[in-house]
């Protein structure tokens, strides 16, 4: 990685990411942290903002005997030593609240949105010893492989408190915001511009947000549009490792507004990519788009196998192979 973009690529101010235990400063009292996981993503990015005597953190990664272990040395090293005051979860899952709980034992207050506090709770509660009828009644449904079924019904399921601490009941909430751009492979569809109700408590619409819908050339969000669509988004899969997969059919790229401008931003709005979604975007809230979903898919298999007559064609036998 460098500060200078490959061509078409994406822009890596920092050369290297963090050891582990270790930190980078970012910009001045915000420092850049990772903590392992146990999968094919192997980290969560995580961060600690100084607040003079004491930190904010944002983030915890999953609560594992060897993470606790990370923070400890955080928290006695590139910390120095002074305590964790708040800790700032941007969503549910448990890579980013795993720890929460933890830390609020040590005195950190917890801030998050209503709605992920609700929902991380309740996953905490909710543990299975053995997979529940609908679950298996699913995996038959949608075509579960009858070998992989029948081991599967007989093993213990992952539970949500297998990695994520008991959470108590005090926190504090946070008000969420944030545009999301809805996409059909590579073609921009939609833009979401999504804002909490007057003192609301997430940006969810079941929680009254406010959400205003523009076309994808709208001109308030033209900046970020062309440095999304047109730069970063043709060396998206690269960077991920799936360069041999096409983009999902139906996605989201859900982004932040930034904050004070860094020095490697040259213009007025910049953004932080916050999530891409592809597995939570149902079809049922985008049916006006089925046609459209359904080409891509054409399209999509069509070049696969456009893919498989050029291979074919250059491994079929030739004369001189047999001379």
């Amino acid at each position: 990685m460098s500060e200078e973009p490959a061509s078409g690529g994406i822009r890596y101010p920092f050369p290297d990411p963090p050891e582990e235990g270790a930190a980078v400063e970012v910009a001045p009292g915000i420092l850049w942290l990772r903590m392992p996981l146990p999968m094919k993503l192997d980290h969560v990015n995580v961060y600690a903002l100084d607040d003079g005597d004491g930190w904010t953190i944002v983030d915890t990664g999953f609560d594992t005997r060897r993470t606790r272990t990370i923070w400890e040395a955080v928290l006695a090293g590139p910390l120095g030593g002074r305590p964790v005051q708040r800790l700032i979860v941007t969503h549910h899952h448990p890579d980013h609240v795993g720890l929460a709980g933890w830390f609020q034992a040590r005195g950190a207050e917890l801030w998050m949105p209503r709605t992920g506090w609700l929902m991380a709770r309740m996953l905490t509660l909710d543990v299975q010893e053995s997979y529940p009828a609908e679950t298996l009644e699913f995996y038959l449904r949608a075509g579960m492989d009858p070998v992989v079924f029948a081991a599967r019904k007989g093993e213990r399921p992952f539970n949500f408190a297998d990695v994520v601490a008991p959470m108590p009941l005090g926190y504090r909430r946070i008000v969420e915001g944030e545009v999301r751009v809805l996409f059909v492979g590579a073609a921009p569809m939609e833009i979401v511009h999504k804002r909490p109700r007057s003192g609301g408590l997430s940006a969810t619409l079941k929680a009254g947000a406010e959400y205003t819908r523009h076309p994808p050339d709208a001109p308030e969000f033209a900046r970020l549009m062309s440095a999304f669509v047109k730069r970063d988004l043709p060396s998206l899969l690269p960077v991920l490792g799936l360069e041999a997969h096409p983009l999902p059919l139906l996605w989201t790229a859900d982004f932040i507004l930034g904050g004070p401008r860094p020095p490697w931003v040259d213009g007025e709005d910049y953004y932080f990519i916050g999530e891409l979604n592809c597995a939570c975007v149902g079809m049922t809230t985008q049916l006006h788009l089925a046609p459209l979903v359904a080409r891509e898919a054409v399209r999509v298999c069509e070049r696969k196998r456009a893919q498989k007559r050029t291979l074919w064609t250059q491994m079929a036998p030739t004369p001189t192979m047999f001379w």
